[in-house]
């Protein structure tokens, strides 16, 4: 959904960046034939152009960055629930993003990297809802406390780290 959106606002400055050049090359081939005066008028109203474009493209950036943060939040939500019943689960004080940037965390235990169980935990727990606006809402909801297919220990750590509990 969001990929869909993005491509059509990424059509839309394209198409208004078209326009710009256009109009500058008409300008650049009528321009020897242009009073003085005229020309100053055409090129401020090739400034203006210019500006609207890019207000317009800002304006695009800014509702990209609000729907792409509306689209994941319900994403973000059940993974900081899982994350955070895995910590109550394993009684973990902390659990670290290693990979959030700047991460302060210089080296850590790879066998405490609950990384997979938490995509584990996700995965089964299925999709999450659709927020306003989307094309498809879809149920689910985060793991049940005492869930039986909750392994003992957390997984094998993967080939990098990311999250990081501490004991």
């Amino acid at each position: 959904l969001f990929a869909r959106e993005m491509n059509s606002a990424r059509a839309e400055v394209q198409r208004m960046q078209g326009q710009l050049d256009t109009a500058v090359a008409e300008f650049n081939r009528s321009s020897v034939t242009m009073t003085p005066a005229a020309k100053a008028t055409r090129q401020q109203q090739l400034q203006q152009m210019e500006e609207r474009n890019r207000q317009r493209a800002a304006d695009l950036d800014q509702q990209m960055q609000q729907r792409e943060s509306e689209l994941t939040a319900p994403i973000m939500t059940r993974v900081n629930a899982i994350i955070d019943g895995i910590r109550a689960e394993y009684n973990y004080s902390f659990i670290f993003d290693v990979a959030a940037q700047p991460s302060t965390i210089v080296a850590a235990d790879r066998t405490l990297d609950i990384t997979q169980l938490v995509i584990q935990r996700v995965q089964a727990a299925g999709p999450a809802p659709a927020p306003a606006g989307a094309t498809q809402a879809a149920p689910g909801g985060p793991p049940i406390a005492g869930d039986s297919s909750r392994p003992a220990t957390p997984p094998a750590p993967p080939a990098g780290p990311r999250l990081r509990p501490r004991p």
